[in-house]
């Protein structure tokens, strides 16, 4: 974790982790799947994931999205980082600035680690009135947000 989170375990992101590369490798090995059309994204916990895992992948992914979510391990993430991800990668956080159960600081300090880290194409988006959930607006840049990650050529 972040500065107020650094005692946390990440109990079971390993495994989460492991599991789904071996989800997205079957995806690119059984049916073909370019990893350049692969998003990790995800909510709250899944988005902390989806951080973690697009980072630290075997593979160049065609973005990153996490909604409502943290950089698990963010005090170390400079040492598991895989190299090899581009630092032009599209990174895009989506947060309610409302959110008791995790606090948008906490997502706003994960960009500022990751710009740190020299990620470059990385934004923030933030809701005033939304809490820990979905809201109709945060769903429509999150769609737009994924097409223009993922090639249109099939």
């Amino acid at each position: 974790g972040l500065e107020s989170r650094a005692n946390e375990t990440c109990e079971g992101l390993d495994k989460t982790h492991d599991r789904i590369m071996k989800i997205c490798q079957d995806e690119i090995d059984i049916n073909g799947i370019e990893s350049n059309r692969i998003v990790f994204a995800g909510f709250s916990q899944g988005g902390a994931v989806s951080l973690f895992s697009g980072f630290s992948g075997n593979f160049q992914p065609a973005g990153i999205i996490c909604l409502s979510g943290y950089m698990p391990r963010a005090q170390t993430f400079a040492n598991w980082k895989n190299e090899a991800i581009k630092e032009d990668i599209p990174i895009r956080l989506f947060h309610g600035e409302q959110d008791q159960v995790v606090k948008v600081d906490w997502a706003r300090e994960s960009g500022k680690i990751i710009k740190d880290n020299g990620f470059s194409n990385i934004s923030m988006s933030t809701y005033p009135a939304m809490q820990h959930n979905a809201s109709e607006e945060e769903l429509k840049d999150f769609a737009k947000e994924l097409v223009l990650m993922i090639p249109e050529d099939f």
